[in-house]
């Protein structure tokens, strides 16, 4: 078949387009489904479970269920209760005080134990200072909702005592999900005014401004629904919602501006608006199918992982690029059809010839002039963007990590003060202690009291505890902070020791160990899903062998650098007064995994943007140089635009109280603006024109390969002309090495 035949079956193929032909009964059929999307999933959050960054098959899980099913009771504390004693806390007051929270806590079947200073051994549960006690609960073997439920309650019980104070974990999830719950409905306030104001410039008119926003909508009611439906398979975290709607606006915006953009274009030089959505659907459309197949394969790498938090934010994330490829492929268009040449309503006259003029642009506008004046000195300036990168990555190299929990919250929540005020307060008696699960009796585990005795880091060893017959219960105390390296050595060590019998170490300092040991196992197979999708899906946008793989360093020091910003702003401390939070010295160890994969999955999907233009163009017979200035003038203000609006939608939650929402925010955003600005604007043309001919490279079989199920937007519509030569055909010629003829009307030439 000859190149005209192809492209007169490829139209023909397009023109019978069944959402176009059917566009209001699409309408009114995508109404109705996505209304009962809305129906069902609004009540997602109702079914959603707590953050939890713990590996159900690690040996502290392990450790836990056993106690449960021997002793009937969780050992680690779920509600923890400060009592304020200013007369003493073995006066009458701390007594009476003690006694009403005792009773309180016990009123809960769910709570299976209660211990405090009233208690033979309670001396433990008084501060240092002798002025306030602690009450601890320990729950029985219940359901988070459960827990989450007698939580509640006791933070109402007590809410308006002000010489009591309600933590501990439990009572941390429950103010933490608030929390999540009310800062998204304040980044969504906060977002969509000033997304609405960006698109209506960026949109050229404000009938067309709100489609991005109804793309968005749509595709986070759809997540919505897909949650919701999740949440009767499995366990949903409650953060996939934070995840859902920043992640669904950048997309929605992202692919909505593509497409409408495209059909600007494309209507300029069609004969109807079904036409010129018909190629539109076939250009662009394909690339935002891989574009969002590509985000989607790199969020897919979440999924390896076992911790309930990641596997969410997994599903969440394959869901939304693709509902997004949904809303905008199939409802968008429809809604052009019916609004025909009112998508240019309510818009000044002036944006009108400014989105005229966009249409129309070429070898004239300030991204080709940029681009131009970038291949002029490629190695100067790639050399000098590899240096900035590196320069911004170079504070990566000293991250710390540490485990999600009660700090994550501000000192306004009880939870984060009790907290603080037992390790300031109540000294290593009451930190969260280590503890040893032997399968015999307490005779048989004495040997390995006497072991874990002679490790370093021990403040204090429990004798054991007969929990039943069978089993007893070793208490360690550290010497150091159970979030520490120490903390998690002195795991290890008693892990290592040779025990009587089967034995399993439990507790926070076994939790932060066992993270670290689960994330580091499966971390190599999560990037290799990552590079497999960057690589095929570039490979399918470009025909390229080489491209993927410079896209994929450039991904990977973009990555770096957003890892930079994180440690520099947040693990050191930086800006906390600007961003209202409190360093804890390290970052939460499954945020830089999340960040990764949403930084590569996003920096791909700009990449898809561009390369899938400069090889449209490349087709069509333009050189590397002037294929590369031309797509970057007709795609470099798309990009940048949305990139701005997308981390418009993620800066949002910058003002949540929960500090590693705030990361996740602010670590995306500042990755996503720099790709877009400096990685696709200077990088990309720089490395292209170094890379000449080589950009095109693939062997043989790969090229067949790529022929066959490929991504080829050229449509055999004309590319803008070189200026000052009338009746040039489209392509400008090009040179042996794949560069164009030297033509000195060309700029950049």
């Amino acid at each position: 078949m000859t190149g005209k035949d192809r492209t007169t079956g490829e139209r023909s193929g397009v023109r019978n387009h069944f959402v176009i032909r059917h566009a209001r009964w699409v309408l009114w059929v995508g109404a109705l489904f996505i209304a009962g999307c809305a129906a069902f999933g609004f009540s997602v959050s109702d079914h959603l479970a707590p953050y939890d960054a713990t590996n159900p098959s690690s040996e502290s899980v392990r450790a836990d269920e056993l106690v449960e099913r021997t002793a009937r009771f969780n050992p680690n504390p779920g509600i923890t209760v400060v009592v304020d004693a200013p007369r003493g806390a073995d006066g009458p007051e701390a007594r009476e005080r003690v006694s009403r929270v005792v009773g309180e806590l016990k009123e809960h079947p769910a709570i299976a134990r209660v211990s405090s200073a009233l208690d033979p051994q309670g001396r433990a549960l008084v501060s240092t200072d002798g002025k306030a006690t602690v009450v601890v609960a320990n729950f029985g073997p219940a359901s988070v909702k459960e827990r989450q439920d007698v939580a509640k309650d006791v933070l109402d019980a007590f809410a308006d005592t002000p010489w009591a104070a309600v933590g501990g974990i439990d009572t941390a999830q429950v103010q933490i999900n608030k929390t999540s719950a009310d800062d998204l409905v304040t980044a969504e306030l906060l977002a969509f005014p000033v997304l609405l104001l960006l698109a209506l410039w960026f949109f050229r008119g404000l009938v067309a401004a709100l489609m991005p926003l109804l793309v968005a909508a749509i595709t986070v009611v759809m997540t919505y629904f897909t949650l919701r439906v999740f949440t009767e398979l499995t366990t949903v975290s409650v953060f996939a919602l934070n995840l859902v709607t920043g992640l669904g606006l950048g997309l929605a915006i992202d692919y909505s501006l593509l497409f409408i953009s495209r059909y600007r274009e494309e209507r300029a030089r069609a004969d109807t608006h079904q036409e010129a959505l018909r190629v539109t659907l076939r250009t662009a459309g394909r690339t935002i199918v891989f574009s969002a197949l590509t985000v989607a394969g790199a969020l897919a790498s979440l999924t390896v992982f076992q911790e309930n938090f990641l596997l969410s934010m997994g599903i969440a994330g394959i869901a939304v690029p693709l509902l997004a490829v949904f809303a905008t492929l199939v409802i968008l268009p429809t809604v052009l059809v019916v609004l025909g040449d009112r998508i240019d309503a309510l818009a000044p006259s002036w944006l009108r010839r400014r989105a005229d003029t966009e249409s129309h642009a070429g070898r004239s506008g300030g991204w080709y002039r940029l681009a131009s004046f970038v291949m002029r000195r490629p190695a100067r300036i790639a050399l000098a963007g590899l240096a900035a990168l590196l320069v911004l990555g170079l504070p990566s190299l000293g991250t710390k990590f540490v485990l999600a929990d009660e700090r994550v919250l501000p000192d306004t929540h009880s939870s984060r003060a009790v907290a603080d005020e037992l390790r300031e307060r109540f000294g290593p008696a009451l930190s969260r202690a280590v503890y040893v699960v032997v399968e015999d009796d307490a005779q048989a585990a004495a040997p390995l009291v006497q072991r874990i005795k002679e490790l370093k880091n021990t403040a204090f060893v429990s004798p054991p505890a007969p929990l039943s017959a069978r089993t007893s219960l070793i208490t360690v105390q550290p010497a150091s902070a159970p979030l520490s390296e120490d903390g998690k050595q002195l795991v290890r060590d008693i892990r290592d020791l040779d025990g009587p019998t089967d034995f399993f170490v439990g507790g926070e300092s076994a939790r932060f160990a066992d993270q670290g040991s689960s994330l580091a196992d499966r971390l190599l197979w999560a990037v290799l899903v990552v590079v497999l999708a960057t690589v095929l899906f570039l490979f399918l946008a470009t025909g390229s062998a080489t491209l993927p793989l410079v896209s994929l360093v450039m991904n990977g020091l973009t990555v770096a650098a957003a890892f930079g910003a994180l440690v520099f702003v947040f693990q050191d401390g930086r800006l906390e007064g600007i961003l209202d939070y409190q360093s804890v010295g390290a970052l939460d160890s499954t945020q830089p995994i999340l960040i990764m994969a949403m930084v590569l999955g996003l920096s791909t999907d700009y990449t898809v943007f561009l390369l899938s233009r400069i090889k449209e163009a490349h087709d069509s017979g333009l050189g590397t140089r002037d294929a590369v200035a031309v797509s970057v003038e007709r795609t470099g203000r798309i990009i940048t635009a949305a990139a701005l609006m997308f981390c418009v939608a993620m800066v949002a939650f910058s003002i949540s109280e929960i500090v590693f929402l705030k990361e996740i925010g602010l670590g995306v955003a500042f990755a996503v603006l720099l790709d877009a600005t400096l990685v696709r604007s200077m990088l990309v043309p720089a490395l292209m024109e170094l890379m000449g001919k080589g950009n095109w490279w693939s062997p043989r079989p790969l090229r067949l390969l790529h022929r066959r199920i490929g991504l080829s937007e050229s449509d055999g519509a004309p590319l803008p002309r070189p200026p000052g030569r009338p009746g040039a055909t489209a392509a400008a010629p090009a040179g042996a090495d794949g560069k164009d003829v030297r033509d000195p009307a060309v700029p950049g030439d």
